[in-house]
């Protein structure tokens, strides 16, 4: 059955939008698509390597794009839900759905270990034109694969398994380029990754609101 307007897709189903009273922090959001993820946030020292590490790529390379604000820089574990333009306000729910999807992850905090520069191909939004996001990688990361791994797998005890394929390729987008470049090893960066925020994306306004986070402490 197609969605009508003001549906959400809970990890990329369809499921009926139930109206939220509108008030003065709950607004429409006019023309904005509004997105929820799960990720993994670098300290601030980090946050700080990374944009020099930007900052001396982009001009050894001579790229022409735009950068990831510092505040943004992140590594995406699982989509939530998204609404379209015009639906109210739904934080409450995105964190009602981690709370259940988190409740059966149990992690101890881990490091991890980021050693690689490379570009993806994507199509820039809204347009026909390739755009390449300039991304930090990992050659062996497998804290955040298991993590990545416990959130599908409790994702699927609820039902849900569209929207989050096995395959996983943690990464840090730095920038959005206007051509390739060949990958290439950099100094390791490294940080302990003790916790899991829930990010509400304001997609095409570069804005993002930290809604949760919840620690990592199990095993």
């Amino acid at each position: 059955m197609e969605g009508r307007p003001g549906q959400l897709s809970l990890f990329g189903v369809a499921a009926p939008f139930r109206p939220v009273a509108p008030e003065p922090d709950r607004p429409r959001h006019g023309r904005v698509k509004i997105a929820y993820f799960l990720a993994v946030l670098p300290t601030d020292a980090v946050r700080r390597r990374l944009t020099h590490m930007r900052r001396e790529t982009v001009a050894q390379q001579r790229l022409f794009g735009r950068c990831v604000a510092a505040e943004r820089l992140h590594v995406t574990l699982a989509p939530i839900l998204s609404h379209e333009p015009g639906a109210l306000y739904l934080g409450e729910a995105a964190v009602a759905l981690v709370d259940a999807v988190m409740s059966r992850v149990a992690m101890s905090p881990f490091k991890v270990c980021f050693d690689s520069l490379q570009t993806f191909r994507t199509k820039k939004a809204g347009t026909v034109y390739d755009e390449y996001p300039l991304v930090l990688c990992g050659s062996d990361l497998p804290g955040l694969a298991r993590l990545h791994d416990l959130i599908r797998r409790s994702r699927a005890r609820f039902g849900i398994h569209a929207a989050m394929p096995a395959g996983f390729t943690p990464h840090v987008t730095l920038f959005y380029g206007h051509r390739p470049i060949a990958p290439r090893d950099v100094p390791p960066i490294r940080w302990t990754v003790h916790e899991v925020a829930l990010v509400q994306s304001f997609q095409g306004q570069g804005r993002h609101v930290i809604l949760k986070r919840w620690p990592l402490g199990g095993c």
